[in-house]
């Protein structure tokens, strides 16, 4: 440090003015001598100087001090006693007793800036005593009477390091009078004086400048770690599970380095008190980690998925127990458990953050964004457990105890039936140590023409398809998926002698969202290629023109395409992940069906919802009698013998209204669409004719049907192809009440079916609460649906959402006394509305 040239010299005043330090610890007086000698005094170090010294500093404890005051052996001019480790009240008494100026300093080393402080209290104060720092702290003497402490054997901080930057103009005015006192300022190292330094930033900027500079390294850090998250998930969605694991690390780097920032920028203000900013702060990096660790347990998640779905697909025998499926299932199993832990940490911290309204989530944009990730971490975690219930099944369905072999139904949603699809193919897949050991796919006209004896086909089979017998491929006639898979595999065991343990059914919107997953397959033997945009068109082209009973164009068309899908899927593990969520998606929208023999994987696939069970129970969970349970399923079946589903869109408004008194007023009005371009058989397209069944609760009592206002007739005879539409029938239904309705939606028209019906059960109330619980299905294989829901209930009644809906809270419009709500019906949906009076 330079002192200020401006000063008076006395000239009684030598070239250099002698000084005594006498300190306890050596290396704890270094500080002092290194800032005496830059103002050119000759100091000695615990001994005399040849002449009477002018200066006599001693620095140590209350007992070191003493003993060298009343030793006597030093008669300076001025005396500085610094006393280190003491209490207040032992200084004060200490300077009383004793000649001299006495300072009071902490136990820890001395730093330049209070060096400098001392020496201005010694030179130019009036004061005899300056409490510099005061000590609680205990300390000791070592075996050869150095004195220690704890602390001082500690690292210097990074705050420490921080504070010692600030060069201040006390700083400057304490330079200036001991250059006074000591004369000519220090000569530089080629012996010339220097120029004092002007000032040239500003006291103030200089202070904002030093707080500013963490906060922008801190907002730096922070943005890294963000944005590199988003490039993780994208690595993942991507598959690329070795980037993205690699780039989960760096986001716990940046993070941490934000941390370590962000500790150093909040010194100042916890000083002040104002610290809950940086509490927030904390808990954003914390969220950050969180989600970082979601990423890398999904990294080896997606790394053992891949070489699960390569060795189910590898011949037995071929890969070594490394390679097992077994043990790969094993390693996702853990993963997952990691993974569900972290998104749920990460969805609490994040639902704390919005709570708080911690920065930068009080920004309109990022709050709203938030909201929705809420949602997809809820989903997330969804997901993990539906996987792990996959894993539950594995051990059994996989072939590890025994063979097991399984009827696939390939069910053509573009020729509605009640399941998904008419039955055009179906494909037998046998599995044996979690590989799988045998594929082959028939047709289903050729396994009909082998079924001995005659069944009886339900009434609407007879009437509308005027078949006298059935068979497997309109096996799938009810909409209860277990009850139609239980026939299917009876009538393939009829058909083919051989028995399946269970029955899988694959509506065409899975093969869309398939092609759609792993891009465009090549069929080498067609020289075409087949994408999720054509699909459609080439399975009409390559399946229906020509083809006559008997045929096997179908069977090799869909045989060509299995086979090459596999080749695809099994030639890069890339898929992997896209698969898996395809898969998962297909079970939720109702487009992968499963059936098994055994009792308890089907209670498995009951409780998960993926068996296309007709919901009878699992309403008003938790409520007791003043919840009204309902539910509502419109399910088709295409008996125009054509592929106009393609072209058919419809809507479903589901209507209730309750009175005063609870009595519930319900309808169901369906409207399909036929967009049907023209009529011709290589088009797909055509007059649409439809036996249609409304499942509504058992305790219904059907007021009236009509069809564009027109009220249907009942069908009564029984004779066979006398009945035409349009009619309603009744069926038979113990849980449920099943009204059946034929009608004919002619191509480029649209119909409207309206079913109206009252509840024998009221909504009660009790405590002022009442809970309407509705669930409506969706029909596997549907597409193009719109749902709408309307409830109308009195003016006092006051609505609130109970169960959480996939659109969002936004989706409810109030009205008075309505309550609305629309979406596409893409799978099943539950409403639940708490009403208080």
């Amino acid at each position: 440090m330079t002192p200020a040239n401006n000063r008076t010299i006395d000239d009684t005043i030598g070239d250099s003015t002698i000084a005594r330090l006498d300190v306890q610890d050596t290396e704890l007086g270094v500080p002092i001598k290194e800032f005496l000698t830059s103002f050119g005094c000759t100091i000695f170090v615990n001994e005399n100087p040849p002449t009477t010294p002018e200066y006599h500093i001693i620095y140590g404890d209350e007992d070191f001090v003493k003993e060298i005051v009343n030793s006597k052996s030093v008669d300076a001019k001025k005396r500085l006693m610094i006393l280190s480790g003491e209490t207040a009240a032992m200084a004060e008494d200490f300077s009383r007793q004793y000649s001299g100026k006495t300072a009071l300093v902490g136990i820890h080393p001395l730093s330049s800036r209070m060096v400098s402080q001392l020496f201005a209290f010694f030179f130019t104060g009036h004061k005899k005593l300056e409490i510099l720092e005061e000590t609680k702290a205990a300390t000791r003497k070592t075996e050869d009477g150095r004195f220690k402490n704890e602390v001082f054997e500690k690292k210097e901080k990074p705050q420490e390091k921080l504070l010692r930057t600030f060069e201040n103009e006390d700083r400057r005015r304490i330079d200036e009078a001991i250059a006074n006192i000591f004369g000519t300022p220090p000569p530089t190292r080629r012996g010339k004086t220097e120029e004092p330094i002007k000032k040239k930033i500003p006291y103030g900027l200089f202070i904002f400048f030093c707080l500013l500079a963490p906060m922008a390294w801190y907002a730096m850090t922070t943005s890294a770690a963000a944005g590199l998250l988003s490039l993780g998930e994208k690595q993942l969605r991507a598959g690329e599970h070795e980037k993205a694991g690699n780039t989960a690390v760096w986001v716990h780097h940046w993070a941490d380095r934000a941390g370590t920032v962000l500790h150093i920028a909040a010194l100042p203000f916890q000083v002040l008190g104002v610290s809950e900013w940086f509490r927030g702060q904390e808990r954003l990096l914390s969220f950050f980690h969180r989600l970082a660790d979601a990423e890398q347990s999904g990294a080896v998640l997606v790394g053992s998925g891949k070489v699960a779905a390569a060795a189910m697909v590898a011949p037995l025998g071929l890969v070594g127990p490394s390679g097992s499926p077994a043990i790969a299932t094993d390693q996702m199993k853990e993963q997952l458990l990691a993974l569900s832990g972290s998104l749920g940490l990460a969805q609490s911290e994040l639902v704390q953050l919005l709570a708080d309204r911690t920065w930068p989530f009080v920004l309109g944009p990022l709050r709203q964004k938030a909201n929705s990730m809420i949602g997809e971490l809820a989903r997330g975690r969804l997901l993990t457990q539906e996987i792990g219930s996959l894993f539950t099944l594995y051990p059994d369905i996989a072939g590890f105890k025994e063979k097991k072999t399984y009827l696939l139904l390939l069910q053509n949603s573009m020729e509605l039936r009640p399941t998904g699809g008419f039955i055009g193919s179906v494909a037998t897949v046998s599995m044996e140590e979690g590989r799988i050991a045998d594929f082959a796919i028939h047709d289903v006209y050729a396994l009909d023409g082998q079924l001995k004896g005659h069944v009886d086909p339900p009434a609407p089979i007879a009437d509308l398809l005027q078949q006298e017998h059935w068979y497997l491929r309109d096996s799938n006639w009810d909409p209860d998926f277990a009850v139609s898979a239980d026939r299917a595999a009876w009538f393939y065991q009829k058909e083919a002698g051989s028995p399946v343990d269970g029955v899988i059914g694959i509506n065409s919107p899975f093969l869309l969202d398939f092609l759609r997953a792993v891009g465009p397959i090549d069929l080498a033997d067609y020289n075409d290629r087949i994408t999720a945009e054509n699909f459609f068109g080439k399975s009409i082209y390559y399946t229906q023109t020509n083809f006559f009973p008997g045929s096997t164009q179908k069977k090799d068309f869909l045989g060509a395409l299995s086979t090459a899908m596999v080749t695809k899927i099994t030639g890069s593990q890339k898929f992997a992940p896209a698969l898996l969520r395809v898969g998962i998606d297909g079970l939720r929208a109702g487009n992968i069906l499963l059936w098994f023999a055994n009792p308890q994987s089907q209670a498995v696939v009951d409780r998960l919802g993926w068996a296309g069970r007709i919901k009878t129970a699992g309403l008003c969970i938790g409520e007791g009698t003043n919840c009204l349970a309902d539910r509502a399923l419109w399910a088709e079946a295409n008996v125009s013998v054509n592929k106009v589903n393609y072209f058919i869109k419809r809507t479903i408004r589901h209507q209730v209204v309750f009175a005063e008194d609870g009595s519930a007023s319900e309808s169901m009005a369906v409207t399909l669409t036929n967009t049907s371009p023209t009529d011709e058989l290589k088009s797909g397209g055509g007059n649409y004719r439809v036996y249609g069944r409304a499942i509504v609760p058992a305790d219904a009592a059907i007021e009236s049907a009509t069809v564009d206002g027109a009220t249907l007739a009942e069908r009564r005879s029984k004779k066979k192809g006398v009945t035409q539409p349009p009619y309603v029938v009744n069926e038979e239904g113990t849980e449920s009440r099943v009204l059946g309705v034929a009608f004919d939606v002619p191509r480029g028209q649209h119909r409207q079916l309206v079913i109206s019906y009252r509840r024998q059960k009221p909504l009660t109330f009790l405590g002022n609460r009442g809970v309407y619980d509705l669930f409506v299905q969706k029909q596997p294989g549907s597409m193009n649906t719109e749902l709408f829901v309307d409830m109308t209930f009195p003016i006092f009644w006051q609505p609130q959402e109970k169960a959480f809906l996939p659109a969002g809270r936004q989706a409810f419009l109030a009205n008075q006394v309505r309550l609305e709500y629309n979406m596409p019906l893409l799978q099943n949906k539950q409403f639940s509305i708490v009403f208080t009076k």
